[in-house]
């Protein structure tokens, strides 16, 4: 990705905040512009990104809820033993 593709917006929020959403929009190579925030957290290593969301899309929220059918399908210690052996890719890994 360019810098020319990439605009970070204006910070809105306290700075002095634990979590904070960094705005940012990435224009497509077509012209097109989608939304991408990234949520951060403080810790005592600085900030850390902890999530994205793209087009109003959490990609935690999403794994959240893709886990919670194969949890709810296989059970707990399935699904543990399956990211202990395959990693933490979908239920297809």
């Amino acid at each position: 990705m360019t810098a020319d593709r990439l605009k970070i917006l204006p910070f809105r929020g306290d700075p002095l905040a634990d979590q904070v959403t960094v705005r940012t929009q990435v224009t497509r190579s077509g012209g097109g512009v989608v939304p991408v925030d990234y949520r951060l957290r403080r810790t005592a290593d600085g900030w850390k990104a902890f999530d994205v969301v793209i087009e109003g899309i959490s990609y935690v929220r999403n794994y959240r809820t893709d886990m919670g059918a194969e949890i709810a399908a296989k059970g707990l210690d399935e699904v543990t033993q399956r990211i202990e052996t395959q990693g933490l890719g979908g239920a297809g890994s």
